[in-house]
C-alpha cells in the first residue's frame, strides 16, 4: 500500500505541532517520504549537530496496517521519540558530566508538566 503526499503533509504538519508543543525547536528537521520495509515512521537523531531526519514510509503492506495506521498517530509517536532521544543518548554516553543526566531529566519533566493538564 502507497502512501500518499497529503498523508505525508499531513504528517509533516502533525509532527511540526508535536514539535511546538513539547519544545524541541533546537532541532533542524529534515523530512523524507520513502520506502522503510521496517517502520511506518522514524526519527534519526543526529544531537551533536541537532538535525532530525524525520521519515514517513511511501510504502507499506496492507497487512502490516493492522488499523493502527495514520499519519497523525505515527507523527506523534515520532515527535515522542525525538524529545527522549537525548536522554537515551546521554545514556549511551561513555563518559558523562554527572549534571548532564540530572538536566535533561528535569527538562523532561517540565515538557511533560506543560504537555499533561
Amino acid at each position: 500500500m502507497k502512501t500518499t503526499k497529503k498523508e505525508f503533509d499531513a504528517f509533516k504538519v502533525e509532527f511540526l505541532r508535536w514539535v511546538d508543543r513539547l519544545g524541541l525547536q533546537g532541532y533542524r528537521m529534515v523530512f523524507t517520504h520513502r520506502r522503510d520495509d521496517d517502520n511506518y515512521a522514524t526519527v534519526e537523531t543526529d544531537e551533536r549537530g541537532k538535525i532530525a531526519e524525520v521519515n514517513f514510509c511511501s510504502e507499506f503492506s496492507e497487512y502490516a496496517k493492522n488499523g493502527y495506521f495514520g499519519p497523525k498517530v505515527h507523527a506523534k509517536h515520532e515527535a515522542i521519540h525525538l524529545l527522549l532521544h537525548r536522554i537515551y543518548w546521554l545514556g549511551q554516553q561513555r563518559y558523562l558530566n554527572s549534571g548532564e543526566l540530572d538536566d535533561e531529566w528535569e527538562r523532561l519533566v517540565r515538557v511533560l508538566e506543560k504537555v499533561l493538564m
